[in-house]
């Protein structure tokens, strides 16, 4: 699947509405299942169903428990890979002032460019293309910082240029920083967790009508409510491991950028 067809599908929630239809779906093949098997009067059926429906409800809780768990703790890691990439930022900026006061203006500049295109590097709508496009302008903006700020160091004497070369240490912790940040979006957890736990949860929708066949007692309310909270839970999720497509974002961590930028 390419990277355009997934942020259509993640950005249009398509996966939690196509799993409520299903749920619903296997709730009245469940349904007729249970029934069938009531109405040729195998009363053995219902013996194994309570322990069942409590192993397998139980998987389900745990694998919802540890994706969601999972996902937050990437969110938050992204979040704070923004917030160090923005200090770090701030570092170079406030560095440069180590330099000779010719080769300032020109560093701040680079800075600026840099800090706009970081900026503008997830807006949406997103493009995948386009940010591989903005990445490699803002790896040449840091090649040409970098060699601006090491022939500045270089052009200064003993003990200034001991001093001021700890802008170099600046810039270098500012790409390490960037580079995390971006590399973060793509940590996502393996594709067999989620369709395992996609699974699972279409299962337990087929349980419950089963059960409900069984007992030839339809309950549409109970399993309504069962396919809509499975699926909001399946969307909130897939949000926090894609929080640039989805209705979850990053937006207050990326403000800290802002901030720097309005203050050079």
């Amino acid at each position: 699947m390419s990277d355009l067809a997934r942020l259509f599908i993640l950005s249009d929630h398509l996966v939690p509405i196509a799993l409520l239809l299903l749920m619903l779906l296997m709730v009245e093949v469940g349904w007729r299942l249970g029934h069938r098997a009531r109405a040729r009067g195998n009363e053995a059926v219902t013996e194994g169903i309570s322990t069942a429906t409590v192993a397998i409800f139980g998987l389900l809780s745990l694998m919802l428990a540890f994706t969601f768990s999972d996902a937050a703790h990437r969110y938050d890691k992204r979040r704070d890979l923004i917030v160090r990439e923005a200090q770090t930022i701030a570092t170079v900026f406030q560095t440069i002032d180590l330099l000779n006061d010719a080769d300032q203006p020109a560093l701040r500049t680079m800075l600026k460019e840099y800090l706009d295109l970081r900026i503008v590097m997830f807006a949406r709508p997103i493009d995948p293309v386009l940010i591989e496009t903005r990445v490699a302008a803002r790896n040449k903006l840091e090649d040409e910082m970098w060699r601006a700020a090491g022939a500045s160091v270089k052009a200064m004497q003993f003990p200034d240029s001991l001093i001021a070369a700890r802008i170099l240490d600046a810039i270098s912790t500012m790409i390490d920083a960037a580079d995390s940040q971006h590399q973060a979006q793509y940590m996502h957890p393996p594709t067999a967790i989620v369709g395992f736990l996609f699974i699972l949860t279409l299962t337990g929708a087929l349980l419950a009508g089963y059960v409900m066949g069984i007992e030839t007692r339809r309950d549409w309310f109970l399993a309504v409510l069962y396919a809509v909270l499975m699926s909001c839970s399946f969307a909130i999720i897939l949000d926090l491991d894609y929080p640039r497509a989805g209705l979850i974002n990053l937006d207050q961590s990326e403000q800290a950028l802002i901030v720097i930028r309005q203050g050079m």
